[in-house]
């Protein structure tokens, strides 16, 4: 499938192929935003567990 995109893209437009690639960039936002609000929650979690269990024992904390 590779193989048939690059003799593909060799034939078309520069213009094209540019254009064609900010489209699919710009795609890769949809599953960004749907994913952000969904590990939010596990998000916080484990700032609360690095905050409770692993920074007090940190090094360089514990000389404060």
């Amino acid at each position: 499938m590779v193989c048939i995109f690059i003799i593909l893209g060799s034939l078309m437009k520069v213009t094209t192929i540019w254009k064609m690639s900010d489209c699919f960039n710009s795609l890769m936002v949809v599953p960004n935003i749907l994913g952000v609000p969904a590990l939010t929650g596990v998000a916080e979690k484990t700032y609360k567990d690095y905050r409770q269990n692993f920074l007090p024992k940190h090094p360089e904390n514990e000389s404060k």
